[in-house]
Parts: structure tokens; C-alpha cells; sequence
């Protein structure tokens, strides 16, 4: 897969911004509701996955929905 840069400044710090928000989110809920029932380990892992992502998507200045041509409004 290619990672043509496909997202301006704007995307980068909002993809950037929203993927550090859910690493801090899914540490927090680690923190504050330890130990864990499975839904919420899902949770926190869905939130994990998402945030990872979202930092990908900025360091690489590519976003993976608007590189399957479905546009973004940011």
C-alpha cells in the first residue's frame, strides 16, 4: 500500500490531536477502573487501536478513508 500524502495541516492535527486524546482516554479508563471485566478491556482496546491510528494517520500525513476515495471533511 502507498501512503501518498492525501491530508493537509489541518488533518494532521486534527487526526493527531483526536488519536492522543484516545491513548489518554484508554489509559485513564486503565487507571480509574482497574482490574477490568472483559467489555471494558474492549473497550479500552478499541480506544488503543483508534488512538494509534490517529497518530499513524499524522506522522504519515495520510488518511486511510480518503485514500479509498470516500472524502473526509477535514
Amino acid at each position: 500500500m502507498d501512503f501518498t500524502p492525501n491530508i493537509d495541516q489541518l488533518g494532521r492535527l486534527v487526526r493527531g490531536t483526536g488519536g492522543l486524546l484516545c491513548l489518554v482516554l484508554a489509559s485513564g479508563l486503565v487507571i480509574w477502573l482497574w482490574p477490568l471485566n472483559w467489555w471494558q478491556w474492549l473497550i479500552v482496546v478499541v480506544l488503543f487501536l483508534s488512538g494509534g491510528l490517529g497518530l499513524f494517520e499524522a506522522m504519515k500525513s495520510w488518511c486511510v478513508l480518503r485514500a479509498y476515495d470516500y472524502k473526509t471533511p477535514v
